[in-house]
């Protein structure tokens, strides 16, 4: 099916040694019989494979084939995990925000810089798979038009996994929910409705809360 094109190979290390010794001889010899046929087919094909594992290491050791390996290994793209490139998550974030927005209809528009801070020190060992369900994830619990960080996995108040790690505290919540709220507030320009509708809570509940964070009044006209 991909003769004439490109055939992407991903996770190509979890192949078993049985399929790599068939894949090396398609690539060496450009044929392949398919499954129940006799006849010998030619093929191709631009071939990309794609790991998460050192393939090198992999080879050196025995737990891939040294000749595939050298087969396969002609051009090298380096991609560095996603807590070696943090830069590259707002970005993300947008993106993802957009396709969930899309995809659920929901009227979720942006982040709060406390949520996206959050994201940018969260060492992600998931990579941008585990960033994405983070989103799809926010969008279950977002309500409004703001992601605030009570709406994302509880894993990314934790800080880098390991022994010790825990919830962050509630008074570093209550920080960040007092930052995300002033900081509506002063988008909304003081309208405590709209800034209630785009935090996702009710008009009381967020009146409740500037007086819990002693916000000034003169701050906050209704």
């Amino acid at each position: 099916m991909a003769a004439g094109g490109t055939l992407l190979l991903d996770e190509v290390a979890e192949m078993s040694h049985g399929i790599q010794v068939k894949l090396l001889r398609v690539l060496e010899t450009k044929q392949f019989e398919r499954v129940g046929d006799s006849r010998t087919r030619d093929v191709d094909i631009r071939v990309l494979c794609a790991s998460n594992r050192n393939l090198k290491e992999l080879a050196a050791t025995g737990g891939f084939r040294q000749d595939l390996y050298y087969r396969i290994n002609v051009v090298t793209v380096g991609l560095p995990p996603l807590r070696e490139r943090d830069e590259d998550i707002p970005l993300l974030v947008d993106h993802f925000v957009q396709g969930f927005r899309t995809e659920t209809g929901k009227p979720v528009e942006a982040v709060s810089q406390e949520a996206m801070d959050l994201m940018i020190d969260y060492p992600w060992p998931g990579n941008v798979r585990e960033l994405e369900n983070a989103i799809g994830h926010a969008f279950v619990h977002c309500s409004g038009e703001v992601i605030l960080p009570k709406h994302l996995p509880q894993d990314l108040f934790g800080g880098p996994a390991g022994p010790g790690s825990g919830p962050m505290s509630l008074g570093s919540l209550e920080d960040m929910e007092r930052s995300a709220i002033a900081g509506m507030l002063k988008r909304c320009k003081g309208n405590r409705s709209l800034a209630a509708q785009r935090l996702g809570i009710g008009r009381s509940s967020l009146w409740r809360k500037i007086k819990k964070y002693g916000f000034d009044d003169t701050d906050t006209p209704s």
